[in-house]
């Protein structure tokens, strides 16, 4: 039997399901912001003071202070994966972040007693460098700094060029629609240097006084939002939230259900349908594969009350100007390479008439996407920037700028070349909504030492108990079962894995990645997925007498995921990453399904 090499190796599938699950979950910008609580009536000023924080040959020094401990819990606070796609899916997720008092000084402007929070939906959520959300009022009622009362402040996770977010709001704006604005800063807190930091505007009742006749109107965020039945309480409403009046999305799922030929008339009566066109070519020129086309994601909507109509607002766009080609986790293939069309309000409209989206494209490719001056702005901001990027992080810099070059140098060319013939046919079904179920329980003790990740002789080198219940029945107890610790040289990370015999060709394997902050005696974490994540797996190997398939030496072991782990705890009552330690815990938490 091959187990010894099974056991580590496990780590590469672990990888991939980590990939595709933060790749899907991976909005920079994410839901569960405080409520915009401006008055009601805004008027932009006379005198605009907040251009000074978005100048685009500055990078504003913002240097903030606020107690250790409270630093400490900042940055742990956190997300589980599973408060967004458990129980709660079709509801808008809550906050789990709290204000914390604290100062800031910003170009050498002090301003005492604001509130400062982290902020971040999943895939941009950090325990080290956290994205930060700046609140000068939360403790002194009209406090404000050049106009501003907030800061929204990106940690460019997902983006080692830290240029891709201004990028792209330009393209947005050039093509006439209302996107934030958009600029950098050099962050420390209490000292320390967190390096550069995305400053985006805000989308709050100051933005809409901007860009909107009219900035009383209802103001939606959209997370894993799509105007279908059942979907529309994922919209979460960022204005007049203490009105539970939602008739002005929800009018548009009926309309939307409407046969062809009373679709579009329908429609225009509650969207702006060429603005939408604009949007939704703008998201695929830019490669927005998180935004609402491709993933019905990162979005916001306006009901503008001079016109009755909602329009689509840009958010989130920091995994932009990247190519890729492939099928996401939650699709059933590839989609055609010109468009996308998983939102429901851009497939009704593709299917009925590609023709909008097409003509869409072609302008704002003519009016928006301009290499010459993309590619100038990009090398401008690089130059600004490169001060600030330490020199662990330069390597991955340049390389990740090199690649927003390439896309921005190839994109007109590739979109060109794809024009030719028909346009492509829109194959894929509306997708399910993003819930899990419930599948089973796992919990269980164990005892080992760290090192003993990859050893030849795994059930010799820890002890354990493992009891699992798939559905609401319990597995036999296993025959033998072991616990191995220790750094997975393929991939890098902190692993625990209890692993337990079945029988002679079973073997079932909880495999944990630990942040190695985390394994400190008298450790307990629940399973989020972003300091902590696990799942559970069950490996057959094949009889004796099996045949090889062809070309193989050996027949290969039949591995089945039996579950993600999540809502739950592993607790650490001895552990270190010393070679030789001991690490002693145990766990205890549910089984969820993983559908892709």
């Amino acid at each position: 039997m091959s187990e010894p090499l099974l056991l580590p190796a496990l780590g590469a599938r672990r990888a991939r399901i980590v990939t595709l699950m933060v790749a899907a979950l991976a909005p920079a910008c994410g839901p569960g912001e405080v409520l915009d609580e401006g008055p009601a009536d805004v008027v932009p000023p006379a005198v605009d003071l907040t251009t000074q924080l978005f100048r685009p040959d500055h990078v504003l020094e913002i240097e903030i202070t606020l107690a250790a401990g409270d630093w400490a819990e900042l940055r742990q606070q956190s997300r589980s994966v599973w408060d967004i796609l458990g129980n709660s899916c079709l509801s808008p997720p809550v906050s789990p972040f709290t204000y914390f008092p604290g100062d800031v000084r910003i170009d050498g402007e002090l301003v005492e007693t604001i509130g400062v929070r982290k902020k971040g939906f999943f895939g941009s959520l950090d325990n080290v460098r956290p994205s930060l959300k700046l609140k000068l009022d939360e403790y002194v009622d009209g406090q404000r700094l050049f106009g501003s009362d907030n800061l929204t402040l990106n940690n460019n996770k997902s983006d080692p060029s830290n240029v891709k977010q201004c990028l792209g709001y330009r393209v947005f704006a050039a093509a006439g629609l209302p996107a934030p604005r958009c600029g950098f800063a050099h962050v420390t807190v209490n000292g320390e240097d967190l390096g550069v930091y995305t400053h985006v505007e805000a989308i709050k009742k100051a933005f809409l006084a901007r860009h909107f006749a009219d900035a009383r109107g209802n103001l939606y965020e959209g997370a894993l939002s799509d105007f279908r039945p059942g979907w529309v309480d994922t919209f979460q409403r960022k204005t007049n939230e203490l009105d539970g009046d939602r008739s002005d999305i929800e009018a548009l799922v009926p309309v939307l259900e409407l046969p062809d030929a009373e679709l579009e008339a329908a429609l225009a009566d509650h969207v702006d349908l060429d603005h939408f066109a604009t949007f939704w070519a703008a998201e695929f020129l830019v490669g927005h594969l998180d935004g609402y086309a491709r993933n019905t994601n990162n979005f916001y909507l306006y009901s503008d009350p001079a016109t009755g109509k909602l329009w689509f607002i840009p958010w989130g766009i920091d995994s932009i100007l990247s190519s890729y080609d492939g099928t996401l986790p939650w699709e059933e293939q590839t989609p055609p390479w010109l468009v996308w069309a998983e939102g429901v309000l851009a497939r009704r409209l593709y299917l009925h008439d590609p023709a909008r989206y097409f003509g869409a494209l072609d302008v704002v490719l003519g009016v928006a996407w301009d290499e010459v001056a993309l590619l100038a702005e990009l090398e401008r901001l690089a130059a600004m920037l490169t001060p600030y990027v330490g020199a662990a992080a330069e390597s991955g810099n340049q390389a990740a700028l090199q690649a927003v070059r390439d896309f921005i140098a190839g994109r007109r060319a590739a979109i060109e070349a794809h024009r030719v013939g028909s346009p492509p046919v829109w194959p894929l079904p509306l997708r399910d909504p993003w819930c899990v179920d419930v599948l089973g329980a796992i919990s269980g003790e164990f005892a080992t030492t760290w090192g003993t990740l990859g050893m030849a002789d795994p059930f010799s080198q820890g002890s354990a108990t493992l009891s699992l219940t798939i559905g609401a029945v319990p597995e036999p107890v296993p025959d033998a079962v072991t616990a191995l610790a220790g750094l997975d040289a393929s991939t890098g990370e902190h692993v625990l894995q209890v692993a337990a015999f079945r029988d002679p060709d079973t073997i079932d394997i909880a495999h944990m990645v630990i942040n190695p902050a985390l394994l400190v005696p008298g450790t307990s974490q629940t399973f989020d997925w972003v300091k902590l994540s696990g799942y559970a797996l069950r490996i057959v190997f094949p009889p004796p007498d099996c045949v090889p398939p062809p070309g193989e030496t050996e027949c290969p072991p039949t591995v089945t995921l039996l579950g993600a782990i999540g809502d739950g705890v592993l607790e650490l009552s001895q552990a270190s990453t010393n070679p030789g330690a001991p690490v002693i815990g145990t766990l205890s938490a549910v089984l969820y399904e993983v559908w892709f």
